[in-house]
């Protein structure tokens, strides 16, 4: 299964460079996701930090220590293995021995699910339901608890991991594919989609008067050359007229090259107008390295945060244009043979870190929610440590694990598949109906069981 943007003709998910000295132009610092006849919209950052205890108590808020380099697949199709290709979308290097927490910067609202590996960061539930996932949110309904399985920008600013506990979550940390330790392969019992997957839901746009088409002129000639770039940094010269529009070029590009419109980029006056993920193409790619270059997202250390309710009703949100993207986390020892690029420098880690006399962050207003998901599966890293079966690939996460938590002087997830976005109110209607069909199911066995059930029975017949 693979997670994989739909396309949609008004959002689109562009890639910030990071700019440097001596840093690569394939790098890029956060994907920002917008709709494209108006600026505003949501920027992710994936920003790294050290690892926080793992010993069930909560910890406070760990700073971050700058962000994860960001790469897009497409740029790399010519080395990485073909598996991470078919994936897509964008994908950084991260340490055993480091965390993550996402970063969510922007004014409007957008409803944005975070899967880990597949997994529902939020509720637990994994992304293809069933009549269990159904049958968890009834219990939950019943209970008085909520469903939300979103946050909600801009109220929430960022996330630190997944929402074990009402008030707490468990730190994002990664590990080696295969290990057992990863949030999708104790929910799901395999590790098929792994990395992360976002499922952004933007509100819905105001009414705009617009051409469907933007005309571009070029007066005082007749015809003209232009160049498309192709994804692969392949270059086609057009012969075009003064008076077509953007439509016919991509009509024309289609029919030269088979390309589909919306995964054209214009080049116009040597001038690149937006560099787009295109994500779920196809192509070569190196042999797949003896070690999994990829890793899965664990359960760290509990730290202290709220999920937010979703304060907005649910006609806010235009269901109809939700994108998804994947978010794939590469072995850092394997960065530098799959990209041809040096590896990241050697993380801070937590002695480091309290020997910078760097504190934690508390924050006094995160009071819980009553959001938290079904992790009753879930184990964290320590937690597993001590646990099951000792393979060799266990033994070399347990050994960079405990580099981190030695240091403990701080004490503190080809075709997509998806599920339509549903906010907090609607799943409430669905779980209702559902509980008000498992309570006629309830009456009528019960009623079939009495004598007057019988004999109502046997009249029928």
């Amino acid at each position: 299964m693979v997670l994989t943007t739909q396309p949609k003709d008004d959002l689109r998910v562009t890639l910030n460079r990071n700019y440097g000295k001596g840093v690569s132009s394939k790098e890029h610092r956060s994907v920002t996701i917008s709709p494209r006849y108006y600026s505003t919209g949501v920027t992710i950052e994936f920003q790294r930090t050290v690892r926080v205890t793992d010993d069930n108590s909560i910890n406070a808020l760990p700073p971050g220590l700058g962000t994860f380099p960001l790469y897009n697949v497409q740029d790399f199709k010519s080395t990485l293995p073909d598996e991470i290709q078919k994936k897509g979308g964008i994908f950084f290097p991260m340490y055993q021995r480091e965390a993550m927490w996402i970063s969510f910067k922007g004014n409007d609202p957008f409803a944005i699910k975070v899967y880990v590996g597949g997994v529902n960061a939020i509720s637990g539930l994994p992304v293809l339901e069933n009549e269990v996932t159904m049958l968890k949110r009834l219990k939950l309904f019943r209970e008085g608890k909520s469903l939300q399985d979103y946050v909600v920008t801009p109220r929430q600013l960022w996330l630190d991991g997944i929402a074990s506990s009402d008030g707490a979550v468990r730190q994002f940390v990664a590990m080696p594919c295969g290990s057992g330790y990863s949030v999708e392969a104790q929910v799901t019992g395999d590790e098929v989609v792994r990395g992360l997957q976002f499922e952004i839901t933007p509100k819905i746009s105001p009414p705009t008067v617009r051409q469907p088409q933007v005309a571009i002129y070029l007066p005082g000639q007749k015809d003209m050359q232009i160049t498309i770039m192709m994804v692969t940094g392949k270059a086609i010269p057009l012969l075009v007229q003064s008076q077509f529009t953007d439509g016919n070029l991509k009509d024309m590009m289609q029919d030269k090259e088979g390309i589909p419109p919306e995964r054209q980029r214009l080049i116009h006056r040597g001038k690149q107008i937006n560099v787009h993920l295109v994500l779920g193409l196809r192509g070569g790619g190196g042999d797949v390295p003896e070690k999994n270059p990829d890793m899965g997202l664990s359960a760290g250390g509990l730290i202290k945060q709220a999920i937010l309710q979703d304060p907005f009703h649910s006609s806010i949100w235009d269901m109809s244009r939700t994108i998804l993207f994947n978010v794939q986390i590469l072995n850092s020892d394997l960065f530098e043979k799959l990209t041809d690029l040096p590896p990241p420098s050697t993380p801070i880690t937590a002695k480091t870190y309290a020997d910078c006399g760097l504190p934690y962050f508390e924050i006094f207003d995160e009071k819980p929610s009553g959001i938290k998901g079904d992790f009753c599966e879930v184990n964290s890293v320590n937690t597993l440590d001590k646990i099951g079966f000792f393979t060799s690939i266990k033994a070399q996460s347990v050994k960079e694990a405990n580099e981190s938590h030695n240091n403990s002087v701080v004490l503190l997830d080809s075709s997509g598949v998806s599920v339509p976005f549903r906010p907090v109110n609607v799943l409430k209607r669905l779980v209702k109906q559902l509980a008000l069909k498992e309570e006629g199911k309830s009456r009528l066995t019960g009623e079939e069981g009495t004598e007057d059930g019988r004999a109502k029975k046997k009249q029928q017949v």
